[in-house]
């Protein structure tokens, strides 16, 4: 059914039946199975440059609030890395242990 088919992959019903249309029209049998995922994959990626319905997210510019922090979001150094946070500096403790302060 075009319906349910066009509203699951956004695409107008009347957009699934053309495409089902050309891609037999040009290959025939292999052309009714693959042509409706390669239209939606040619217009929603490659056109409109948007992710596919259901598995792909959209891959836009940044978003503002997001550039320039750690992946943890905090800024502040993870566990596991060695590198300071941008902006702090790295002294000696009185232990002799390396220390990480915020400025």
């Amino acid at each position: 059914n075009p319906k349910i088919l066009g509203d699951m992959l956004h695409l107008h019903p009347v957009m699934v039946l053309a495409v089902l249309a050309v891609g037999e029209h040009f290959f025939g049998v292999w052309g009714l199975l693959l042509a409706v995922p390669v239209a939606v994959y040619i217009i929603r990626v490659v056109i409109l440059n948007q992710g596919i319905p259901g598995i792909i997210e959209a891959t836009g510019p940044p978003i503002p609030e997001l550039v320039g922090q750690t992946s943890s979001g905090s800024g502040m150094k993870s566990p596991g890395n060695d590198t300071p946070a941008l902006g702090s500096k790295k002294t000696k403790s009185k232990s002799g242990k390396d220390a990480t302060v915020a400025p």
